[in-house]
């Protein structure tokens, strides 16, 4: 972690480094900073896609199916539009898990 903020520190704008932060934090189960990084990536790169179904697990984990749900459906066009199919099944499946 240590070495991703100094990587971050060098590059502030690069979308990978915060994600990649707040795997870290979702690794170490710290759920609440992971939320608070993936939100922080989708308000200043919303076009990075992946944020998107990891936010959305997080919210998850904290127990909020309605933010879960809410991230998703703001993912699916970004992810259309970005040409990530892969990423747009992904939150789709994961809608459907939720919604039933």
């Amino acid at each position: 972690m240590a070495r991703l903020r100094q990587f971050l520190e060098a590059d502030p704008n690069d979308p990978f480094l915060h994600y990649a932060i707040g795997i870290e934090h979702l690794k170490n189960k710290n759920f609440e900073e992971a939320s608070q990084v993936f939100r922080d990536i989708i308000e200043a790169f919303p076009s990075y896609v992946p944020t998107y179904y990891q936010y959305a697990i997080t919210k998850i984990r904290l127990g909020d199916i309605i933010g879960a749900v809410e991230v998703i459906k703001k993912g699916i066009p970004m992810a259309l539009e970005a040409g990530e199919k892969r990423t747009v099944n992904e939150l789709n499946m994961l809608l459907e898990d939720l919604e039933d």
